[in-house]
């Protein structure tokens, strides 16, 4: 009665501990601003990378990652046996998921299911990093790469066993297959926008880079039509001046002839004051 006691008094502290909001603590103290309002909204290390930049993004990782490792290690130094120590990386997943710190509302389980998975299944998880990093690459999408490293986790469990012919741990491939559901569950919201071509990509390329549309508050372009009005408009203008010019040159000229007065000094100056 006491072990059991105290393997549920373990596990409610390892939610508690997997809930922590890394991400979330470490943008508040940097920028005093909340993630979950900035970039896609979540609190994980890829968000991170978009508010503080990639070198910060690694450190949230590890940071997760350690978060997910300790309570297993704590788990094998208890003494608990393997179906224990499942449950107590499923309690740290779930706090990551289901975030009590920030009202049941947390991550997406990435970083802290790296630590945890890495305690209880190295080889296997060794796989799905190596199948992770090359669907990143060739997707450029951390999420759909995350799904996909999840669904190769049962199936490497059971490629490790069977290689070490050893029998199968059925408790282990039943949390894999669940947490692989749940990670695929969780990250619905990214396969959609993945399917519309509207998921944002980890790595920006130049070809990437939409062109900057026009702004709407730049004048548009004049049309031809209006450019011919105001040509005609101003050969209007000029011929109406070189006929007003002509008939004041023609009666100044036919006015002096009668009076023998000269007009071209005083309109010389008027040019020059003008």
């Amino acid at each position: 009665m006491t072990h059991v006691l105290i393997f549920i008094g373990f596990a409610a502290c390892s939610f508690l501990w997997g809930g922590i909001p890394i991400g979330y603590i470490v943008v508040k103290l940097l920028k005093g601003t909340d993630l979950r309002t900035l970039g896609s909204g979540n609190i994980g290390a890829t968000n991170v990378r978009r508010v503080l930049g990639t070198a910060w993004f690694f450190a949230v990782l590890a940071l997760d990652a350690a978060k997910g490792a300790a309570p297993v290690l704590l788990s094998l130094m208890f003494g608990f046996d393997g179906f224990a120590r499942i449950l107590i990386a499923a309690s740290t997943i779930g706090g990551n998921l289901f975030s009590l710190w920030l009202g049941f509302k947390g991550g997406k389980g990435i970083g802290t299911g790296l630590g945890a998975l890495l305690i209880l299944a190295p080889f296997p998880m060794a796989a799905c990093l190596i199948v992770f990093v090359i669907a990143l690459l060739t997707l450029n999408y951390v999420s759909v790469a995350s799904v996909i490293a999840a669904s190769v986790f049962p199936i490497a469990i059971f490629a490790a066993e069977s290689v070490k012919k050893v029998r199968h741990d059925t408790a282990l491939l039943v949390f894999a297959v669940i947490l692989a559901l749940a990670l695929a569950v969780v990250h619905r919201a990214n396969l959609a926008r993945f399917a519309r071509g509207t998921e944002n990509k980890f790595f920006i390329r130049e070809l990437d880079v939409v062109p900057r549309s026009p702004s709407a508050t730049s004048a548009p372009p004049p049309y031809p039509q209006a450019r011919i009005h105001a040509f005609r408009l101003h050969a209007c203008i000029s011929l109406v001046q070189r006929r007003c010019q002509f008939q004041i040159g023609f009666e100044c000229r036919g006015f002096r002839r009668f009076t023998g007065f000269n007009y071209q000094p005083i309109l010389a100056r008027k040019r020059i004051l003008e």
